[in-house]
């Protein structure tokens, strides 16, 4: 079974953006920001958006059924980003920023 990506691994994704070219300088920045990234897109897709998404991918890649994923984690997964986002917005209010 191929291994999916480790997008939770931070030590992972710095490696694979230093080979893309980021400067070192810009490493650090670029994985917190990233980590706001995920949960943000998650969010705003929605259920059914990351429905379709995660439905065309695997139908392009010519897998009929999406293996492990059934539409009830859809919910859980937006659910979970939602929230960290709400989290993030809060602690920033809460340290006066923006």
């Amino acid at each position: 079974m191929a291994k999916r990506p480790r997008v939770f691994e931070l030590d992972e994704v710095e490696a694979a953006l230093r080979r893309l070219g980021v400067p070192e300088d810009r490493l650090s920045q670029t994985v917190s920001f990233m980590r706001l990234v995920v949960p943000l897109v998650i969010a705003r897709a929605g259920t059914e958006g990351i429905m379709v998404a995660v439905e065309d991918a695997f139908r392009e890649w010519g897998v009929d059924e999406v293996p492990g994923f059934g539409r009830g984690m859809a919910p859980s997964i937006v659910q979970w980003a939602a929230d960290s986002i709400e989290s993030y917005r809060a602690e920033r209010t809460r340290l006066g920023g923006t």
